[in-house]
């Protein structure tokens, strides 16, 4: 194989392992943090992407709202779980 092959292969290979370290990551802390740590790390993150999300707003508005709702039923499901309803 030429060198070129490899240069651009290098990256390709980088980034595959540093997405299985991220999936690493995405698993332990879906169950090491609490409902409440999880939330709030949705909320940094809605924060940080704000100026991101409005740009794209447009483009994505159904899916959003899909999620939002979603995300709304989980945690009424989750509010009548612990009896805060």
């Amino acid at each position: 194989m030429s060198l070129g092959y490899n240069r651009l292969m290098r990256p390709l290979a980088t980034l595959r392992d540093g997405w299985e370290g991220i999936e690493r990551d995405q698993a332990r802390l879906s169950t090491d943090l609490s409902i409440p740590e999880s939330v709030q790390v949705y909320l940094d993150l809605q924060g940080e992407f704000e100026e991101s999300l409005r740009e794209t707003e447009s483009f994505f508005r159904e899916e959003r709202i899909e999620y939002l709702a979603e995300f709304q039923r989980r945690l009424l499901r989750l509010c009548d779980l612990e009896g805060h309803r």
